[in-house]
């Protein structure tokens, strides 16, 4: 299901937007300077989450719910690559866990992100519904 609830394009416009014609941007998480060749765009609420979340909604529905802007965000690779299908708040969690170091200002940073991508997964959710309602009694 991931695989089709995901929409590169969007992730890839995004990605031009932010940098433009920069050769590198602030990262999202860490706030350090990010070369566009070593960042990625992350779902900040993984897409299995929305999945899980929102199974009653169709394919295309949980697409555009996952690929909200808000729910984008740049950051390096590694992190992206080591976060996986986890939120912002587990992957900070088990980071510490196992012992490793995470900035407080990248911690503020990646809840700060989760808080956001959390309130807009729900505005969009919220819009497809009253679209769907409106266009039942458009009828």
């Amino acid at each position: 299901m991931a695989r089709e609830t995901d929409d590169v394009k969007k992730r890839k416009k995004i990605a031009e937007e932010r940098f433009g014609g920069k050769k590198t941007i602030k990262d999202d998480y860490t706030s350090k300077r990010i070369q566009k060749n070593k960042s990625n765009v992350d779902h900040v609420t993984p897409i299995d989450e929305v999945d899980r979340r929102y199974s009653n909604y169709s394919p295309e529905e949980r697409k555009r719910i996952a690929n909200t802007e808000k729910n984008l965000a740049i950051t390096n690779e590694k992190i992206n690559k080591s976060k996986g299908n986890l939120t912002n708040s587990e992957y900070i969690d088990r980071e510490l866990k196992k012992g490793k170091k995470i900035s407080v200002e990248t911690a503020g940073n990646m809840l700060e992100k989760q808080y956001e991508s959390e309130k807009a997964i729900k505005k969009e959710a919220k819009k497809i519904k009253a679209e769907k309602v409106l266009g039942f009694f458009k009828k």
